[in-house]
């Protein structure tokens, strides 16, 4: 009898896993369409009124985040746009 216990306790944690799992693969893949989008949407931009001039652009490697619906983010740039803060409310994982 414990032994049955045991299983179904291990079978409930393995499918409460795949759900998880099936929901962060779910956000990946909403993640990755948006991004997709966004470089279609500055594609057919850049078609239609050119490349932007270099000093109306900021030059950043990409930089992917997950947070909280609700996070507020600050971001801070130096004059000389060479240096970024990132100030996340409240911190990212």
């Amino acid at each position: 009898m414990r032994q049955i216990r045991e299983m179904n306790a291990n079978a409930m944690k393995r499918r409460e896993e795949v759900t998880r799992k099936k929901a962060e693969l779910r956000n990946l893949v909403c993640q990755m369409a948006s991004y997709r989008n966004l470089l279609e949407r500055n594609r057919a931009a850049e078609r239609v009124h050119g490349r932007p001039q270099s000093e109306t652009t900021i030059p950043v490697p990409n930089i992917i985040v997950t947070t909280d619906r609700f996070t507020n983010v600050d971001v801070g740039i130096t004059d000389d746009k060479t240096e970024y803060l990132f100030q996340f409310v409240p911190s990212i994982r």
